[in-house]
């Protein structure tokens, strides 16, 4: 159980990193603001932040 959940994490960590590259990419911004304006959007539209993440590297949102 413990092992699945540490996976999960990680998996999502690298989701959202991959996400901030994305966002950095396209917006010509920091790593900083890229998590920022994830973050913010998660916040602004009651998501979670691997489920927006998960958008942008799927390309089905563009932020």
């Amino acid at each position: 159980m413990a092992r699945a959940q540490l996976q999960r994490a990680l998996s999502n960590r690298v989701l959202i990193e991959q996400a901030k590259g994305v966002v950095a990419l396209t917006h010509t911004v920091d790593m900083e603001e890229a998590f920022a304006i994830l973050r913010q959007y998660a916040r602004d539209n009651g998501q979670r932040l691997v489920e927006v993440a998960e958008q942008v590297v799927n390309r089905t949102l563009d932020l």
